[in-house]
Formats: C-alpha cells, structure tokens, sequence
C-alpha cells in the first residue's frame, strides 16, 4: 500500500532569508509523498527567486496582499494531498513529525488531526498535555490546549475541508481551527 500524500502548504510575506530554512525542513522529512506548495503573499513575487532554486516546490503568487489565511486557502485548493501541513515561513518541521502523525491516523482512522510538540529555536521542547486528546472542544474553548498550534498540526484532507474558507482574523489563526 502507498503511503498517503502530504501537502505542505508554507506561507511567505517578504521572509526569504527564513522561508529558505522552512522549504529545506520539509524537504528533510523521512515521508514520501510530499508535495510542498509557497504561497507569496507579497503581490509582487518577491520569494520566486527563493523557490526558482527547488524544482519540488509549487510557487503560487498572490495577485495583491490578501493575508494568511485567504493565501492558504488558494494553497489548500490546488493542493492534491490526503493531509494538510500548514506552515509559516519562519517555522521549520522536526524531523520525523510526519511518519510519527501518519502512524497515529493509521491506528485511529477516525481522527481528523494530529498534533505535537514544540521544539524552540534554542532547543527546549514543549509537549501536549495527555489531556489534549479525542474530544478537545472544552479545552480549545478555554484556550488551554498545550501546543496545539497551525505549525503543529498535521489536518486529514477531509477535517481541513470541514472548516474552508479558513477565514482573516486579527490574529491567532489557529484557535479558530481547533474550535
């Protein structure tokens, strides 16, 4: 049996120096199938001359500034994968994330997302809480879901479906994905 395709959905806003660093984790990871589309968010294509040099990676550019979240939504609809990563260009991916979220779909097919932890830039790691598992609603609704963030979490193609258009918010995306 293949294994399942992943989308990689990376979103960029005149971060080239960074977005290079978030291309190349996803480009590390053990997983295969990837496909790994950059959104521009720029209106100008400013991050073209960055993604020129990946053969793998779809570049998408956004016609004007629309924000995050209508850039992913163009991303997530031109994305062909069974799972949706979604990634900001100042993020990377740990290695091995993927294979260990695949095998944790694997064992619960009725899942629709799987998280992780976090590791910082400085190297200290920070872990869900073993209360953040099945039915998270009350603990997403108090904002008390430890480390669940757009960054750490790997959507089944269908649960992301569930939630499109992802809509413009002023800030903090992801709660609204959780909820």
């Amino acid at each position: 049996m293949n294994d399942p395709t992943i989308s990689v959905i990376i979103t960029t806003y005149y971060r080239n120096e960074m977005l290079r660093d978030a291309v190349e984790s996803v480009l590390r990871q053990g997983h295969d199938p990837v496909e790994t589309l950059v959104v521009d968010d720029s209106g100008e294509k400013h991050a073209e001359p960055v993604i020129e040099e990946y053969d793998q990676v779809t570049y998408i550019a956004m016609e004007e500034n629309s924000g995050p979240n209508p850039a992913r939504n163009r991303a997530i609809n031109a994305a062909v994968g069974d799972y949706i990563q979604i990634l900001d260009d100042d993020d990377e991916i740990i290695n091995g994330k993927f294979e260990k979220q695949i095998a944790l779909f694997k064992q619960n097919p009725d899942v629709g997302v799987v998280y992780g932890g976090v590791r910082t830039a400085t190297g200290e790691e920070y872990l869900p809480k073993p209360e953040g598992r099945g039915d998270v609603l009350k603990l997403a609704l108090m904002d008390e879901l430890a480390y669940c963030w757009g960054q750490t979490m790997l959507f089944d193609r269908a649960e992301m479906e569930r939630i499109l258009p992802l809509r413009e918010t002023p800030g903090a995306d992801d709660t609204h994905w959780k909820i």
